[in-house]
């Protein structure tokens, strides 16, 4: 399969399983994963230092640009509840003129099968070229 260059972003609550699907994403399209919780952690920051979040975010958003600039692929997974954060996400894929795929994670944890594929197929999707 051929790469094509893309932006992914995985919006929704906590727990619906965004990351699993990340993941997978990631590895399907040769993608950089962009996960704040992951990075916070591993920081040993507070996971609700929503300041050190916000800058944090901002830098990964300016560190994605960077990478879809030169062709590569991103998916972002922040959760992005709020319309500022779904546009700013947006204008990141326009401006790159490339490929972009939203899904809204709203899967339930007891919903049987917790692969990242059930998952794919069970997500509101929207793509945009």
């Amino acid at each position: 399969m051929p790469h094509t260059h893309s932006s992914t972003s995985l919006l929704g609550s906590p727990g619906p399983g965004k990351t699993t699907l990340a993941r997978s994403l990631a590895e399907q399209h040769t993608a950089v994963r962009f996960n704040p919780d992951e990075w916070m952690s591993d920081l040993c920051v507070d996971l609700f230092d929503e300041p050190f979040r916000e800058r944090l975010e901002k830098r990964m958003i300016s560190l994605a640009g960077e990478l879809l600039a030169q062709g590569g692929s991103v998916v972002i997974e922040f959760g992005s509840w709020s319309r500022r954060d779904r546009d700013q996400l947006l204008r990141l894929g326009r401006a790159a003129r490339m490929l972009r795929s939203t899904f809204w994670t709203q899967v339930s944890r007891n919903s049987g099968d917790a692969s990242p594929s059930a998952m794919v197929s069970r997500a509101k999707h929207a793509s945009t070229a």
